[in-house]
Order: structure tokens, then sequence, then C-alpha cells
């Protein structure tokens, strides 16, 4: 038997099979705007999904701008129940750990790093919440009581305090909403 060695030329190529430049011909590249959305058409869900990363990054820096602040509310402790109770701490630990948490889930598609964060920044909104309740509690009573005196340098870091937890609250909040409906869309 003799075996017959043909060679294909490029005209005799037959049109079903592909070569390399017909597939790289043939990919589409599909700009960002036209992919399908995980978040259907609600503006807010696109602007949350789109800058979670920027959202983390603020509620990290809040929570250790809480934690830096507090040091001062810590040693007048004694006329300030924030401070007494270490809100400082434990809402600056928490903003923190949601904050990098939300920053992780800015490229993932990931649902079970997803189902993780929700428990993360629902914790984190509570104990938010729990800590400006002692803030506007620590105000309330230096504005009332007469034997609770607050240097202004105090009532200006459990002011600032509050602030923080606010922003830090309400991201937590809208994330933890937000990925909850996705969780259970999916």
């Amino acid at each position: 038997m003799e075996e017959s060695k043909s060679t294909v030329t490029p005209e005799e190529t037959p049109k079903d099979i592909l070569t390399p430049k017909d597939i790289v011909t043939s990919v589409e590249t599909v700009h960002p705007s036209e992919q399908p959305s995980l978040f259907g058409q609600n503006s807010l869900e696109m602007f949350m999904f789109k800058e979670l990363k920027a959202l983390g990054a603020t509620q990290f820096v809040a929570g250790i701008v809480q934690m830096t602040f507090g040091i001062p509310l810590i040693y007048h402790s004694t006329v300030s129940i924030a401070g007494m109770l270490g809100a400082v701490w434990w809402t600056g630990v928490w903003c923190s750990i949601s904050g990098v948490m939300n920053m992780f889930l800015h490229n993932s598609s990931n649902i079970i790093l997803i189902r993780v964060s929700l428990p993360v920044n629902c914790l984190s909104t509570f104990v938010t919440g729990a800590g400006i309740a002692l803030y506007v509690t620590s105000i309330i009573l230096a504005l009332t009581d007469e034997s609770i005196y607050l240097t202004n340098t105090s009532f200006a870091i459990i002011g600032l305090m509050l602030l923080f937890a606010v922003v830090s609250m309400i991201i937590s909040f809208a994330v933890f909403v937000i990925y909850g409906k996705l969780v259970l869309q999916a």
C-alpha cells in the first residue's frame, strides 16, 4: 500500500474549517454599557454596583477615623456613655470590616462572597445603629444633666463620631438591601 501525502494549499482549504484568522475576526467586543445587568434598570442599584469600591473605601476610612478620633473620648469616659462602653472601638471595627468586604465585592460576581457579605453588612448596620444611639444619648445627657459636663473638644468628637457612624450605617444598610435582593433572585 502506498501512502499518499497530500498537502493542502490555502486555495484548497475547505470552507467549514476555521483558521486562527477567522476566530480572531469573529470575536465581538461588547461595550460595558451594553452588557446584561445583574440588577435590572434601577438607577440606585446600578450606582451602588458601579461605586461599591468607593463606598467600601469610604466605610473603611470612616471606621478608622472613628477608632482614631475615639482615643481622646476614652480618656474622657467619665462624661460620655459612648466612651465608657467603648462604642468608638466596636463601631469602628465593624465599619472597617464591612468596608473591606464591600471593596472585595466590587469586582466579584461570586455568589458565596455576596452571601458572606450580607451578614457582615447586617451586623455592621446593627452595631453602628447601637453606636449612634450611644452617641445621641451622650449628647442628650450632656445637654440636659448639669452634673455631666462635656468639654467643647469632647462634644465635637462625639458629634464627629455620630456623623461617621450615620454615613457608615447608611452604606451598610444600602449594600445589605441591594445585595440581599440579588441573593433572593439567584
